[in-house]
């Protein structure tokens, strides 16, 4: 009867401290999962296609004011 709402309570420093850490550390290990399995594919996908690692270079000729 002395503590009529008992879910108003905040935790204790020490619990919300440990909460926040463990938050950051799974998202930390979800961008770097995602970072490392994007890492695989796009490795894989280069083997498949061999032509995507080397690009022609249709560069020459480009960036220069037309000849008047």
């Amino acid at each position: 009867m002395n503590d009529p709402d008992p879910h108003a309570r905040k935790p204790a420093p020490p619990q919300a401290g440990r909460a926040a850490i463990r938050i950051v550390i799974v998202l930390a290990v979800i961008v770097i999962g995602v970072f490392a399995l994007r890492q695989f594919w796009h490795a894989e996908e280069r083997q498949e296609d061999p032509t995507s690692a080397t690009a022609p270079d249709n560069t020459a000729g480009q960036g220069r004011a037309p000849a008047e």
